[in-house]
C-alpha cells in the first residue's frame, strides 16, 4: 500500500538474512531510538545459529513456514521496509522470496546497499539508516506542517467552473 497525503511513517519492517542478526539488533534500536515501531523482527537473540532457519527466543515450536508467514506478514503491515543487505551482498533465498510478496503487495521498501541485481533497477532505493531515518522525520515534519497550516481551512465553495452551461 502506497502512502497518501497525511500518511506518515510509524512503522517499519527489516527483511535480512540472520547472519547479520547482531547488527539488525542494533539497527532496531536505532529505528526505535527515532520514533518507529519495529514490527519485525523481534529483539531477541538468535538461539539456533548455523541452522538452516534461524529461530529466535520463544520460537523453538513453531513450524518454519508460520514464523515466515508472521514475518511476511508484519512486513506488509508497515509503513516501510528497510532491506538490510550489508555490504551489497546477494539476497538469500528468504530476502527473495519477501522481496517477491512486497513488489506484489506494492510496498515501498529500501535497501542499505545496491544489490547489484538488474531486476530490481526500476525499484532501486538505497540508503544508509541514518539517511533513512532524515527521509521519514523531513516527510513527516512536513506532513504535520502541512496539517497545522490546514486545520482551520474552509474547504472552497462553487467555483465558476462548476457551473452547468
Amino acid at each position: 500500500m502506497k502512502k497518501t497525503i497525511g500518511d506518515g511513517y510509524k512503522t517499519i519492517s527489516i527483511c535480512f538474512s540472520f547472519r547479520h542478526n547482531a547488527e539488525v539488533q542494533k539497527l532496531i534500536g536505532f529505528f526505535e531510538e527515532n520514533g518507529l515501531k519495529v514490527l519485525t523482527p523481534k529483539k531477541a537473540k538468535v538461539i539456533n545459529p548455523g541452522e538452516p532457519f534461524a529461530r529466535f527466543e520463544g520460537e523453538e515450536n513453531i513450524p518454519a513456514y508460520e514464523l515466515e508467514q508472521n514475518h511476511l506478514d508484519n512486513a506488509i503491515n508497515s509503513d516501510i521496509v528497510y532491506i538490510y543487505n550489508e555490504r551489497g551482498a546477494k539476497l538469500g533465498t528468504s530476502v527473495s522470496l519477501e522481496l517477491g510478496q512486497l513488489i506484489l503487495s506494492g510496498k515501498e521498501f529500501v535497501f542499505k546497499e545496491d544489490p547489484n541485481e538488474p531486476m530490481l533497477s526500476r525499484k532501486l532505493k538505497v540508503m544508509s539508516p541514518k539517511q533513512l531515518v532524515g527521509h521519514i522525520k523531513g516527510y513527516n515534519a512536513m506532513l504535520t506542517a502541512r496539517n497545522f497550516f490546514d486545520q482551520d481551512r474552509e474547504p472552497p465553495g462553487p467555483q465558476p467552473h462548476d457551473k452547468l452551461l
